[in-house]
């Protein structure tokens, strides 16, 4: 029986099949979690190391001493030749020899080499593609990912993958031939998402707004999720697409243009695909490129929002992006409409704070009977609000002034 079926036969006694590779593995992350690694060394925060440092690490090491380590059970070492065997990396090119090392540290407990493997066949690119194997490693990996983080406290990096790519077949973004299982794969998602993986984070959000699953807590509603996205930085377009079309659409509240005019702006201002304000400053018609979320950016799925994309506040909402972008050039009547919007609940809720907020910047601005309107917004708070809303149009105005050079168009007051 060869390496392949000693992982993935789970029938196997315990010491050679997948069971076997997941108690090694959760045997491993107790040794490392207690403070010392097979070799001894102490290691008070294990996680697994990122390939770059493997790389490195043993590039500077002789040919003699990486085999001799990986001889001797060392599982960077063998993950190492597999991955230089199979990509060709310092030696030539041996997918056989490399496949074999990955499954020598799989069977020692290293995860990522079992995820490695499940790569290799998903893929295709060296090894005949077979969907249904890859699927048996991905599983394993994010079993006993699983497993380890019921046992060890830290963030374990580098296998959150596994569970995000089971995730995805248990919804057949693939067709491997797996039975569509939403529970599990939803349980695969969420794990992903909680240790830190963008795209399975992204596609929680969209599961549940598909109705599929029930967010746990207010932290797992998706424009909760995507907003942490968003503040993390992240440059996937499509993040910031599903959080402007739920805006849009008033989908988890409210309908909300400016806010999602302030999406936008941060798309831009991080480099996302597609998005640029230096255009927009006048009403568009219509949206640069085709509005799709069903376009690979998490990674195929079917939970597009086609269905209910019909566009029906696209051309508004450019209407309010042309707003927010003149206001933040500087524009007083700009800024004057978009208080009176959030006064009146047109395309934003009513909020009588910003009302204020956006009335103060436009007198700013010296535009007639904005002192006025800013007096009779505040009226309409109760001190608890109005002390609250103290600060709101320096927060405004800080955000203006960053987009205005964004647009280029110099600094906002």
């Amino acid at each position: 029986m060869n390496r392949v079926a000693l992982i993935r036969n789970s029938k196997l006694p315990a010491s050679g099949g997948a069971l076997g590779v997941l108690l090694c593995a959760v045997s491993f992350l107790i040794i490392v979690s207690t403070g010392k690694t097979r070799a001894g060394e102490t290691n008070s925060s294990f996680q697994w190391p990122l390939l770059t440092n493997i790389v490195q690490k043993w590039d500077a090491t002789s040919e003699t001493e990486v085999k001799k380590a990986a001889e001797s059970g060392e599982p960077t070492a063998q993950h190492y030749l597999g991955y230089s065997y199979t990509t060709g990396h310092r030696f030539a090119p041996d997918t056989q020899l490399g496949i074999g090392w990955y499954e020598r540290a799989g069977k020692g407990g290293y995860l990522p080499s079992i995820y490695n493997l499940g790569t290799l066949y998903d893929s295709g690119l060296v090894v005949p593609r077979d969907l249904a194997k890859a699927f048996q490693y991905y599983q394993t990996a994010a079993a006993g990912f699983a497993l380890a983080r019921n046992v060890v406290t830290q963030r374990i990096g580098g296998l959150p993958a596994a569970q995000y790519e089971l995730g995805r077949d248990y919804f057949n973004f693939r067709e491997r031939g797996v039975p569509r299982d939403e529970e599990r794969g939803l349980e695969c998602f969420r794990q992903a998402a909680d240790a830190g993986d963008e795209r399975a984070a992204l596609d929680l959000a969209r599961a549940y707004a598909h109705g599929i699953g029930e967010p746990r807590n207010k932290r797992d509603e998706p424009n909760e999720i995507l907003l942490r996205l968003i503040a993390a930085g992240s440059p996937n377009r499509y993040v910031y697409e599903e959080l402007i079309f739920r805006y849009e659409n008033g989908l988890g509240g409210l309908v909300d243009l400016i806010a999602g005019a302030e999406i936008y702006c941060r798309a831009a201002r991080v480099g996302a695909e597609t998005f640029d304000v230096r255009d927009k400053v006048e009403a568009a018609p219509q949206r640069p490129a085709p509005y799709s979320l069903n376009t690979r950016g998490s990674g195929d799925t079917p939970f597009s929002p086609s269905s209910i994309l019909g566009g029906k506040l696209e051309h508004e909402f450019f209407v309010y992006l042309s707003l927010y972008l003149k206001a933040a050039k500087g524009d007083g009547s700009a800024r004057l409409k978009i208080g009176e919007a959030y006064l009146t609940g047109r395309n934003v809720p009513v909020d009588a704070a910003r009302a204020w907020a956006w009335f103060t910047l436009a007198a700013d601005r010296n535009v007639p009977d904005a002192a006025l309107k800013a007096a009779e917004a505040k009226a309409l708070l109760t001190p608890e609000e109005s002390r609250d809303a103290g600060g709101l149009p320096q927060k405004i105005a800080a955000d203006l002034a960053w987009v205005a050079a964004l647009i280029g168009g110099g600094p906002s007051r």
